[in-house]
């Protein structure tokens, strides 16, 4: 039975339609993977922040002359 020109439409609509999916699948992946990378990061600062402050005996340092904290 030969492939009339609607068969032909309707097939090429179901692939670009599984494509499409596949490549939205990949989009969402990869924004998972990026805050999954954003979140080690700023779970590594915080670290990198509070072993600076136990490794200066727990004590912040005094803040400056105008009140604010060194930086």
């Amino acid at each position: 039975m030969p492939l009339t020109l609607p068969d032909i439409l309707q097939r090429g609509a179901v692939l670009t339609s599984l494509a499409a999916c596949g490549y939205g699948g990949l989009l969402i992946a990869q924004g998972f993977s990026v805050r999954a990378m954003r979140r080690r990061e700023e779970t590594h600062k915080l670290e990198q922040e509070r072993f600076q402050f136990e490794a200066a005996g727990g004590q912040f340092p005094p803040p400056n002359a105008n009140g604010s904290m060194p930086s």
